[in-house]
This record gives C-alpha cells, sequence and structure tokens, in this order.
C-alpha cells in the first residue's frame, strides 16, 4: 500500500480529479512500496531517468497523459497505441498492484512519457470506474441495467467479467467502467465488485440544494454533508462521490468522499507536451466544447475522423458524442487539438460464429474469416477471452474453430471494432433483438391433463396491487387469485426460490408492494382461466425485473 502523503505529489502533478480519488480510496495509510512490475510481455525492466524531461539513452521523453479503455495487453494497448509497462506503478482503488489486476474494458488514466523515436512509456497508471454497486433493475433484452441510480447500457462490445452472465445480472454487486454520457454510461466493462462495502458514483451535478447539502447524480440523491470540501458540488460540476447507501432511504447515497474527476494538464515541474481525452462533448461553443472539465480548442490545422476513419468537418461534432482528442495542453485546463475521432453515431453490425479463417497478407494486414466472412483488423480492435478470469488474448492466440462475438464496421472487408471469444449460448448476446433468449419462468410447464383451452396456461405481468380479502393479485394483464384449500392450493416461490405458504402469500407480496423498496414486481404463473380470473397452479415472484407480458398462452412467444 502507497502512503497518500507520499502519492500527493504525483497525483497534483498529473491528474488531480480522478487520481486523488483512487489513492485515497482505501483510506492509505502505512509504508510506502517501491515494488516495481514487468510488462505483461515479459520484456522485463528498461532504465528510467531520474527527472522528468532527463535523458534516456541518446533521446528525451516528452511527458504526456492518456484517458481511454483498455484495448489489450502487450504492455497496455489505449485507443491502438502500446505504452511500455515495464516500470509501472498501477493504482486500482487506491492500492499499488501488478499489471495482472486490469482487464480489457477498463477506464484508465495514463501518465507517461515519450521516448525521440517516439516509444510510448507508462510511469503510472489509475484505473476510473463509472459506478459501484448493487444492480438494482436489468431489463436482460435491451440490455440496460440501473446501479446507484444511473442507468448502464450494457451492449455487444461490453466485457463482461468470466463470472457474470449477461442474462442474469440483477441483484449483482458489480464496477462498472465506461463512458460517461449524459443520462446513462455506456458500459466498456462490468465486473464483479472490488469494494463491496463502499459504492462509488461519477457524474455531472443537478439540482443541487447547498442549504439541505444534497445533490443529484442520475436518478441518485447524494447527501455530501460529511465529505471535506462541500464547494466542489456545483451545478454542472463532474463529481465522483463515494459513500454508503443509507439504510433508513435507499435512494440517497451518504457520500464521505468527494472529488471533481477533471484532468490537469499541467505539472508542476515539466510541461505536459501531449495528451489523450476520452469522452463526452458538452457545451459546444464556436471555437471550442468541453471534455471531461477540459476547454478543447481547434483550429484550421485540426483534423475530425469518424470511426470508420472518414474525414469530416469540425462542425461534424455534436453535444453528446463521444470523442478522444488528442493535442497539445494550452494552459491545466485547455487543450488544442489535433486529431478528434467521433467514436458515436458509426453504424455497426454484430456478428456471431466459428473462426474458418486466420490470414495475414504481404502488407501485414490481419484478417479473420467467421463463417466466411471477412473481417480486418484494426490497432484499436479490442480483443477479450470471455472464459478466462484474466484475458489476454491476441490474433495470434485465436484459433480456426473459436466461437467469436464481433462487431465490425460493415465495408469490402468489414472492420473489426471488438473481438470476443466465448461459447455458444455464454455471454454472446447482440443486444440487437435479435438474440433467441429462453424465457425465464422459474418453474417446469406441466403437461395439460385436459382438453379445455383455458386450462394450463402460461401468464406473465408486473403487479399492481394486492387484495388480501380475496386472496387475489392484479397484474397489468389480469386477475390472479392463488387457492389455499387444503390438497389443492397454489405453488408460490419469491426471486431465491424459496417457498411462500399459500395462505399468506397475498400478505406477504403485498408487504412486498407497499414498502416501495422495488421498481417493479413481476409474476410468472402457470393456472387455470375461469370467468376473467386466473386461478394460480404456480406463481413465481420476480423482484425488480422486467419480462414480457404473457396472457394465456401454451407456448411463450420469443
Amino acid at each position: 500500500m502507497i502512503s497518500y502523503s507520499q502519492a500527493l505529489p504525483i497525483i497534483w502533478r498529473v491528474i488531480i480529479g480522478a487520481c486523488l480519488l483512487l489513492l485515497m480510496t482505501g483510506c492509505l495509510q502505512g509504508e510506502s512500496d517501491d515494488t516495481k512490475f514487468a510488462g505483461i510481455d515479459g520484456s522485463g525492466k528498461i532504465p528510467l531517468p531520474d527527472e522528468p524531461g532527463g535523458e534516456i539513452g541518446l533521446g528525451k521523453r516528452s511527458p504526456l497523459i492518456v484517458q481511454g479503455s483498455i484495448n489489450g495487453f502487450g504492455s497496455v494497448i489505449v485507443h491502438g497505441e502500446h505504452y511500455d509497462t515495464t516500470d509501472t506503478d498501477f493504482y486500482r482503488h487506491g492500492e499499488l498492484v501488478s499489471e495482472a489486476n486490469f482487464e480489457v474494458g477498463d477506464r484508465i488514466a495514463v501518465n507517461g512519457y515519450s521516448d525521440e523515436s517516439g516509444k510510448l512509456f507508462a510511469e503510472q497508471v489509475f484505473f476510473e470506474p463509472s459506478v459501484t454497486g448493487r444492480i438494482e433493475a436489468y431489463d436482460d433484452v435491451a440490455g440496460i441495467a440501473t446501479v446507484l441510480g444511473q442507468r448502464v447500457r450494457i451492449d455487444s462490445q461490453t466485457v463482461l467479467g468470466a463470472e457474470l452472465s449477461d442474462k442474469m445480472l440483477f441483484g449483482k454487486e458489480v464496477t462498472i467502467s465506461g463512458w460517461l454520457q449524459d443520462g446513462e454510461i455506456l458500459a466498456t466493462r462490468v465486473t464483479l465488485g472490488e469494494t463491496p462495502q463502499m459504492s462509488l458514483v461519477r457524474g455531472y451535478i443537478y439540482d443541487n440544494d447547498a442549504l439541505q447539502m444534497q445533490a443529484s447524480v442520475g436518478n441518485l440523491r447524494v447527501n455530501y454533508a460529511n465529505i471535506n470540501d462541500p464547494s466542489i458540488v456545483e451545478e454542472g460540476a463532474g463529481v465522483v462521490f463515494e459513500g454508503q447507501l443509507s439504510q433508513t432511504s435507499p435512494q440517497i447515497l451518504i457520500a464521505t468522499k468527494a472529488f471533481n474527476f477533471v484532468t490537469n494538464l499541467e505539472q508542476s515541474d515539466v510541461v505536459v507536451e501531449s495528451a489523450v481525452i476520452a469522452g463526452t462533448v458538452r457545451n459546444i461553443e464556436a471555437k471550442h466544447f468541453w471534455v471531461n472539465g477540459i476547454k478543447i480548442v481547434h483550429d484550421a490545422d485540426t483534423t475530425v475522423t469518424s470511426a470508420s476513419a472518414k474525414v469530416l468537418s469540425i462542425e461534424a461534432i455534436k453535444g453528446g458524442d463521444r470523442l478522444v482528442v488528442k493535442g497539445k495542453p494550452i494552459d491545466a485546463a485547455q487543450l488544442l487539438a489535433e486529431d478528434i475521432s467521433i467514436k458515436s453515431n458509426v453504424v455497426t453490425q454484430t456478428i456471431t460464429g466459428a473462426v474458418t479463417m486466420l490470414y495475414t497478407d504481404e502488407t501485414g494486414q490481419q484478417f479473420v474469416d467467421i463463417d466466411s466472412q471477412r473481417v480486418a483488423l484494426k490497432s484499436e480492435t479490442a480483443i477479450v477471452d470471455l472464459l478466462q478470469q484474466h484475458s489476454r488474448l491476441t490474433f495470434d492466440t485465436l484459433n480456426i474453430g473459436d466461437y467469436l462475438v464481433m462487431v465490425v464496421v460493415p465495408g469490402e472487408p468489414a472492420v473489426a471494432v471488438s473481438i470476443k471469444r466465448t461459447q455458444q449460448g455464454v455471454n454472446d448476446r447482440k443486444f440487437d433483438g435479435t438474440d433467441e433468449l429462453p424465457y425465464d419462468w422459474g418453474f417446469d410447464f406441466r403437461e395439460r391433463s385436459t382438453s379445455d383451452d383455458n386450462e394450463n396456461l402460461l401468464f406473465a405481468g408486473k403487479l399492481l396491487s394486492v387484495d388480501t380479502s380475496l386472496n387475489t393479485l392484479v397484474l397489468s394483464n389480469g386477475v390472479i387469485r392463488i387457492k389455499s384449500d387444503s390438497g389443492n392450493s397454489t405453488e408460490v416461490f419469491d426471486s431465491e426460490g424459496n417457498a411462500i405458504a399459500a395462505n399468506t402469500a397475498a400478505a406477504e407480496i403485498g408487504e412486498l408492494l407497499k414498502a416501495k423498496t422495488h421498481r417493479t414486481i413481476w409474476v410468472n404463473l402457470q393456472g387455470d382461466r375461469r370467468n376473467d380470473v386466473v386461478f394460480a397452479d404456480h406463481i413465481v415472484i420476480k423482484l425488480d425485473w422486467y419480462g414480457r407480458e404473457i396472457t394465456g398462452q401454451l407456448i411463450p412467444e420469443e
């Protein structure tokens, strides 16, 4: 563990907001740990200069900072650029860790430099999660989750930890990296929560009540009375909060730490010569706009390209666009953009299938044929193995017959944005409406025992109200009677599969509805329809779950 007093000079010279948060997350104390870790490619140590700007061999180093998601390793790849990590300090949740603790899709900040030959080096790498907490709701069809009141979009490019399933995320404690967009987080990686006792949220402040010391981030209300510097919480500011959910009001986070996530482009003892800022466009004006709190200035020499490398005009940039901006710092809060790449609004498609050929042409261009469709790789293509805890895939480690999920930009040939190696049915969702999803009923459908068309039917709907006197549940698509007669009672189960006694089921379910601690209560059941009332044989209750309404179908429609 590195001590806070020793780490502070590094932070203020490089990245004050996010990095300070990460170094303080664990209430850091104790002796300094000077242990270094070799790069993931095993190339070992290299000599570093004693002072910033010092000599390395015959050349001079040029300081830089970078934000973005990890595309791959060897040593660490961000935006398609390799940063040598043979002598790098990696920080995760405030702790000094090895490079093996980082994965494809993690959002990071890099403090490093380039040498005279242009080779890139990382000195410090900091993890920058977007939100950490429990998944409170999950639409498994659309891939929309809610964590700490933040809407999180999961798509075919999102990397899920090997211990997770894209069909069963509800209730999991997770840590999510992603693009911070207005209104939602576009997840680049979802993994099991690494700090289960604490919750973290990163976002922009609105509805700030300075007297009550409460503000909103997404749909989460934050009480910030206990943080060290409440003045940083102001309307529109980008803030990271860390704390715990209130025991009495789970929709309120009691923050104990808070930091502005603003990149500082100025070091105290040396000028940062280049920076790469990855984020969402805010507040566009004539000659500039803001990304992650940095004012991005552009001129006639600034180039703008789409994700497919098409050259665009500066007017193509719109509010909310996801950008990667490379340029030269003007001062601590301004960057003169040299190259801007728009990562949003690109047309992509997702294809799945087995590798039929791996091919490198005479120019060195690499291709993967998947079910005979040829796809070209580029330096930014993220390649990840979803079947292993630590994924370290490259083109050279792919094999004929591997089952892949590939997001591509259509063309001749198509160009791969991301590649995920997995197994059919395991984290291979496209999230485009074409996935074949089994309907999750929670019990086995019983064969018809009668020819009556109103018996042994399947039903599903959202719970609206409960009538305990009549022992009925009112769903969005009908009234359900819970049978409690001796020898002929309804089997009722909660979300965990625990049985609920039929004679108390209506009352217990009513208490859940009355508590208002759940966004939705969904009811799956099998039963018989009689005069517009369904007499249930089997009921499964699902909390904070959205399904597809079914009224009297023998077999659910996919």
